[in-house]
């Protein structure tokens, strides 16, 4: 997310996001997702991908591009569902006109499965989304808890694709401690806001936590921003320095 875009209001903002988006992002949404196919083919007869999205600082988009990844998996006839999982500044329901009095914290402190509250997206009946619900005093602890892995575990019997939008990791542990219930952490990367030092921070803790990076979404490229997310690469951290 931009500057100009972190100071317009929310509706604005939400002309950036889903079918709202003009060809040339839709395009590089698409060549995203095809590239995630073949970086995270099936195998030992599971059904469904969960990847994770992180960024080292706040303001890099990662809550955009959750969103625009998951319509785009939608859109090709994949039934997806898409995780809020930062629990402490929640976007993405507020982003999607989504109103839901309990969530994902919710559930993994009462371990009740009616307070999950899935829905489905106004405009794409193939995505689901499950809010991030009431705001906790301890995120991180909630997370790691058993709860969260046996969630994700029973939800993928239903879904192609779960997204799960992270906090930034530089910040809290949360996307550390999700990592290893995830095929894989793809890191949002703003041109000209992220400091090396951020990324190579933020990819230490990934590499501490044994996660999975299997590449990297570099945010706001080029002379304009009209151009949106644009793929970078796919492969190992080395090949991005």
């Amino acid at each position: 997310m931009s500057e100009k875009q972190k100071s317009q209001p929310i509706n604005k903002q939400k002309t950036t996001i889903g079918k709202k988006l003009h060809f040339e992002a839709s395009e590089t949404y698409k060549r995203l997702r095809t590239n995630l196919q073949f970086v995270l083919p099936l195998k030992d007869g599971k059904r469904c991908r969960l990847i994770g999205v992180t960024s080292a600082l706040a303001g890099e988009g990662k809550s955009t591009t959750s969103i625009n990844l998951s319509y785009s998996l939608a859109e090709s006839g994949k039934k997806v569902l898409l995780i809020e999982a930062d629990l402490r500044l929640p976007t993405i329901s507020k982003l999607l006109e989504l109103r839901s009095a309990t969530g994902l914290s919710d559930y993994l402190i009462a371990g009740d499965r009616e307070l999950l509250c899935i829905k489905t997206a106004k405009d794409e009946s193939n995505l689901c989304i499950l809010s991030a619900g009431s705001l906790p005093p301890n995120p991180s602890e909630l997370l790691e808890t058993p709860r969260m892995g046996e969630l994700l575990k029973l939800l993928a019997e239903d879904y192609d694709y779960i997204i799960i939008d992270l906090p930034p990791i530089n910040i809290v542990a949360d996307a550390a401690i999700v990592s290893k219930y995830v095929d894989g952490i793809l890191m949002v990367v703003r041109q000209n806001y992220d400091k090396c030092r951020a990324v190579d921070a933020a990819m230490r803790s990934l590499e501490y936590a044994n996660a999975n990076v299997v590449g990297f979404i570099f945010n706001c490229v080029g002379k304009t921003h009209r151009l949106g997310k644009r793929y970078l690469e796919y492969g190992e951290y080395a090949k991005m320095v």
